[in-house]
């Protein structure tokens, strides 16, 4: 029994050294292999912590790094946003804002997690900076350029693409429209009447006639009461290289009624040839008087006016009428006199854009 058991504890001690040399002749590769597997996962952790602190734009061109060239010549100059499965183009809403040099899309129902399956990949020239958010219920992406772009968006195989293209490529006429005033810059304000309300209703007025006319795209300063720098609604204009640029003010004088009434145009004095700033004010001029059935008060130069003064692009500046006047005040405020106004100076640009402006 002894000598049974003496052979077996013999026996296990000879597999254990043998799997003891065997295993130390294997050592160095082992520990090699592990310190690959280490260093490895260490790099997966290092490359998943890089990624989360890159900003949507890095992670996005890290992304166009890793596809296919074939991919990459398919995308060309657009940008794969989504991966929309039933979605319609319709239902995603652009929100743009040009004086900032901002475009925000948002896709209802998506999350951030669907872009572990399907990142945004591709690159396109102008964008400065991208980021993604998840936030009412779906994904916006917000991109941020060094000049004004329009997103173009299509739809292929599920997928949501996006060409940000400059407006000269899309439009045949610019046209850039400034509501006078705004936010805390309230202009005249006669019996509690604020010339940047009646500024901005006569614009929101036009822009439901320019909405229908093809070809034309219009560009506005301010569509709600906001304050807008004098260097941003001119620059706009100089930016894009409008056809015309109009802004839309209200005149008066002091803060008493008077019996002064009537429709001015200011032009730019140095603004000369065939398109020049003066024939485009007389223009204006004419139809407002027309339209408002108010008192023809000429032209004026408009030089002491700084967005005037700044304008590289023909420029008019419409003083409707005198809101120092009662009974012009009553009509300024009038949304079917308003609708007429904004009929007439609607029909100023497009006989302006026929003449060659």
């Amino acid at each position: 029994m002894e000598q049974r058991l003496v052979k077996k504890l013999t026996l296990a001690f000879v597999l254990l050294c043998t799997a003891i040399c065997i295993s130390l002749c294997f050592l160095p590769q082992f520990t090699r292999w592990a310190s690959q597997r280490i260093a490895f996962y260490r790099a997966l952790q290092e490359e998943a912590r890089m990624r989360e602190e890159m900003s949507a734009l890095e992670l996005m061109r890290v992304h166009e790094q890793e596809i296919s060239n074939v991919i990459r010549e398919k995308l060309g100059e657009s940008i794969r946003m989504a991966y929309m499965d039933e979605g319609k183009l319709s239902d995603v809403i652009i929100e743009e804002d040009y004086l900032g040099h901002e475009i925000s899309i948002f896709f209802p129902g998506l999350s951030e997690s669907s872009l572990n399956q399907y990142p945004i990949i591709g690159s396109t020239k102008h964008l400065k900076d991208m980021k993604v958010t998840e936030q009412d219920g779906g994904l916006r992406v917000a991109f941020v350029t060094d000049v004004i772009v329009e997103p173009v968006l299509a739809k292929r195989k599920g997928f949501c693409y996006v060409t940000l293209k400059e407006p000269a490529e899309l439009y045949d006429k610019i046209v850039v429209v400034d509501a006078g005033h705004g936010g805390k810059m309230p202009g005249a304000v006669i019996a509690g009447v604020k010339e940047k309300t009646i500024n901005l209703q006569i614009v929101k007025q036009l822009k439901k006639l320019m909405d229908g006319e093809k070809g034309v795209k219009v560009y506005y300063t301010r569509l709600s009461d906001r304050h807008v720098e004098l260097e941003n609604r001119v620059g706009l204009a100089n930016e894009l290289k409008a056809d015309l640029f109009i802004s839309v003010h209200q005149n008066a004088l002091g803060t008493r009624y008077s019996s002064v009434r009537g429709t001015q145009v200011l032009y730019s004095e140095s603004n000369h040839g065939k398109k020049n700033s003066k024939k485009l004010a007389q223009l204006f001029l004419q139809k407002t008087v027309q339209a408002f059935q108010s008192e023809d008060k000429g032209l004026v130069k408009g030089d002491r006016i700084y967005i005037i003064r700044n304008s590289k692009v023909p420029v008019s500046l419409v003083e409707v009428g005198f809101m120092t006047n009662q009974t012009e005040l009553k009509r300024l405020a009038n949304t079917a006199i308003q609708k007429k106004v904004a009929k007439g100076i609607h029909d100023g640009i497009m006989e302006a854009l026929q003449k060659g402006y």
